[in-house]
């Protein structure tokens, strides 16, 4: 094989992984990710607890923490705060996929939405949950 056969077929595997990479990801820009997102979490509506922070993180998760505002019974606080955001994410339209319990103090349950290509993964705390929107 000559050098130039050598470098055209090189050539052509960078091509075919470069469209085959660009075919199958159907993951919108960041930006379109971020609206997308935004919309899906106001569409919750969740107003019973307060946000800490929201972020886009590593360019594929849009995260969003919330927290219990007060009292004083913790233990009392996950429930409540499973119970709210199950009946938000139900309400919008939202299934419940699958939930694990990962230790004593955190639950995670993920959610689809029929006939899109993301969901999310809430990880629920004792005082605060997590929603991470991503694509599939």
């Amino acid at each position: 094989m000559t050098r130039g056969h050598g470098f055209f077929g090189i050539l052509i595997l960078v091509i075919v992984i470069f469209f085959r990479v660009n075919i199958y990801s159907s993951t919108p820009s960041i930006y379109a990710q971020e609206q997308i997102f935004r919309s899906e979490e106001k569409n919750l509506k969740i107003v019973e607890l307060v946000e800490k922070r929201r972020e886009f993180v590593r360019n594929q998760t849009y995260l969003v923490y919330y927290e219990f505002q007060n009292g004083n019974n913790i233990t009392e606080h996950q429930k409540k705060i499973e119970e709210i955001i199950s009946t938000k994410f139900m309400l919008a339209g939202w299934m419940k996929k699958n939930e694990r319990i990962t230790t004593e103090n955190r639950k995670i349950i993920n959610f689809i939405k029929q006939n899109k290509e993301y969901y999310c993964e809430v990880e629920v705390y004792k005082t605060g949950v997590a929603l991470r929107f991503r694509y599939k």
